[in-house]
């Protein structure tokens, strides 16, 4: 199961998520707290997506084999893996895949954050459009 771990979302509300709950019970108590009480706290250094991205990686998507040289090796299992599960939803209709293929979709996209100045020229941009 893959967690979900949203800084805009309360504690409480994230540890009812399946995979979050899996995930962090598997954490030290000192990473635990610091995913869900300092997240989006005064440390911007410290990406909590990006945390848990590299981490399911080299937990999950670890690959010892010695055979491929390429560093994106548990990128392209990651791929795999989700192309596998929408196509087993869509094929099969397991929804048990559509849940995992949801969620890796949305740790992948918490593990990237914009810019300050991107989301500024984003919004500058977006608001010349609406006039």
């Amino acid at each position: 199961q893959i967690p979900c771990i949203d800084p805009s979302i309360n504690a409480r509300r994230l540890t009812q998520h399946a995979g979050t709950r899996s995930y962090l019970s598997k954490l030290s108590p000192e990473t635990r707290t610091n995913l869900l009480l300092e997240r989006g706290g005064g440390d911007d250094s410290f990406n909590v997506g990006a945390y848990v991205w590299n981490d399911i990686l080299s937990r999950v998507y670890n690959n010892n084999s010695s055979s491929s040289s390429s560093g994106n090796v548990k990128e392209h299992d990651f791929l795999a893996d989700i192309q596998l599960s929408f196509l087993m939803f869509l094929f099969l209709e397991c929804h048990t895949s559509l849940e995992h293929w949801r969620d890796a979709i949305s740790m992948c996209s918490l593990a990237v954050t914009m810019p300050t100045d991107a989301s500024n020229s984003t919004t500058n941009n977006n608001n010349n459009l609406l006039r």
